[in-house]
């Protein structure tokens, strides 16, 4: 609707509509970025519609994926089988996407299983809980353990205790960051997986970082210490949306929303997006979308009535970019 019978005076508008964002963005922006270097068309600017809250988003941390794993390891052990059940608690918003939780805020259930397992000596039998996929936090978690009395007998699982336990300090590990980020680092462990006698861990890993290598290296002695043996592999990081708040697409965006009457700071957002194929390459790249809450979590929404707004708001920043 922003561009119905557009005709730039100058320059070239491209709109683009990819759907693979969720995972990875690698056969969509990422094969596009490839087309347009290629043909000499990569873009000066960017706007990606893949924003939220009608607001200007400048950064937007990588996107990493972590998976910590280690070979079963049984033994029989006397006392009494006990479950225990821990929640996920989000704070300040309703959502249960991994990037916008909030460490020292929020609660995450599986990092709270770890340290109760930690400061009680547990011995785990087994990990059961709500997983969804690496980027959504699980809801609730029940760490099922062996508690030192009674006469029974169970098999325990040793290295599942060893994993669970080092859970929260691999979630601490000291990960570097290569730009400035309101939300820091997050290491958040989001799916347990049990398969042919290995355990394992997947971690949702934000970072102004780019490079897996860069990830790896320093997990890899956190694991090391903290399991004691194990494998760690590590995927993603792309690329990193960090666009200066000086840069001339963001006082054009910024004065839009103001004329438009609505805030006009730009801000940092939680979630990745596919202008990691961009920004790092040059582009001077925003995401900018309608209002909506709930990302990931129940009830997802969009505002209707800034749907229109959204599209006045393209449609004047291709104008004043192109005539």
């Amino acid at each position: 609707m922003a561009l119905a019978g557009y005709k730039p005076s100058k320059g070239t508008v491209i709109i683009a509509f990819t759907g693979d964002e969720e995972i990875g963005g690698a056969d969509g922006a990422g094969m596009l970025a490839k087309r347009l270097e290629r043909e000499g068309l990569f873009p000066d600017h960017l706007v990606n519609g893949d924003g939220s809250l009608s607001k200007v988003i400048i950064r937007r941390r990588s996107a990493f994926k972590a998976r910590v794993e280690v070979r079963e390891e049984k033994k029989p052990a006397r006392g009494t089988p006990a479950s225990r059940v821990f929640e996920t608690v989000i704070r300040e918003r309703e959502t249960m996407h991994s990037a916008y939780f909030t460490p020292g805020v929020d609660t995450h259930a599986l990092l709270e299983a770890s340290l109760w397992a930690r400061d009680n000596r547990a011995e785990v039998i087994s990990l059961e809980g709500e997983w969804v996929k690496n980027n959504v936090l699980p809801r609730k978690v029940t760490l099922n353990y062996m508690r030192g009395d009674g006469a029974g007998s169970l098999d325990v699982d040793e290295a599942l205790t060893r994993l669970v336990k080092a859970l929260l300090p691999i979630s601490r590990a000291p990960i570097p960051t290569e730009k400035y980020s309101d939300y820091g680092v997050t290491v958040n462990p989001n799916v347990y997986e049990y398969s042919g006698g290995w355990h394992a861990v997947v971690f949702d890993i934000r970072a102004m970082l780019t490079g897996a290598e860069n990830v790896r290296r320093p997990l890899e002695p956190v694991v090391s210490e903290a399991l004691g043996g194990g494998t760690l592999e590590v995927k993603g990081g792309v690329g990193y949306l960090y666009t200066p708040r000086d840069a001339y697409l963001v006082r054009l965006a910024t004065g839009i929303n103001a004329a438009l009457g609505l805030d006009p700071e730009p801000i940092e957002a939680g979630g990745a997006s596919d202008s990691r194929y961009y920004s790092p390459r040059g582009s001077q790249a925003i995401d900018y979308g309608p209002r909506g809450y709930n990302i990931h979590g129940p009830n997802e929404n969009v505002v209707l009535e800034d749907l229109a707004k959204s599209v006045e708001f393209y449609r004047r920043i291709a104008r004043e970019i192109h005539g």
